[in-house]
């Protein structure tokens, strides 16, 4: 019902941090989806005659695109609640408890969890993932 649900906003931002988690852990070997066509609550929406991603579905699609075949090099959390997950080239950072901002002495790509590409040298730090693809020496606030 609606009492129970979420944004799609809000769905995809959970389903990052879900798997990133999970794989963060390193005691999860698979996670499997439990309905991907679904109206409400699964990745595509089935009810039309023309299958439609969600929102969720893009972001989903974002972080596959993006780890395929990385290797997590290290998982933490740190005291300032930053969560930080290093591949190979890339940082995937969020903050649950507040907002941060991250210094780099050159422009970085980042690429927001629905794929949304930027270059910049100032980074907010908020409680949605953000995937960065650069130079990864940084300074926070």
């Amino acid at each position: 019902s609606q009492f129970e649900t979420v944004s799609t906003r809000q769905y995809s931002k959970y389903m990052v941090k879900y798997f990133l988690l999970a794989l963060g852990s390193g005691f999860v070997k698979r996670v499997y989806w439990h309905q991907l066509f679904s109206a409400g609550y699964g990745l595509i929406d089935h009810r039309e005659n023309q299958p439609k991603p969600y929102l969720q579905f893009l972001a989903f699609k974002t972080m596959l695109s993006i780890l395929k075949n990385l290797e997590l090099k290290e998982f933490k959390i740190e005291k300032n609640g930053n969560y930080i997950f290093n591949f190979d080239e890339v940082l995937i950072i969020w903050n649950n408890k507040k907002q941060q901002t991250l210094y780099f002495e050159n422009k970085v790509k980042t690429v927001s969890i629905f794929g949304k590409v930027s270059f910049k040298n100032i980074i907010t730090i908020s409680n949605i993932p953000q995937y960065i693809l650069s130079n990864l020496t940084h300074r926070t606030d």
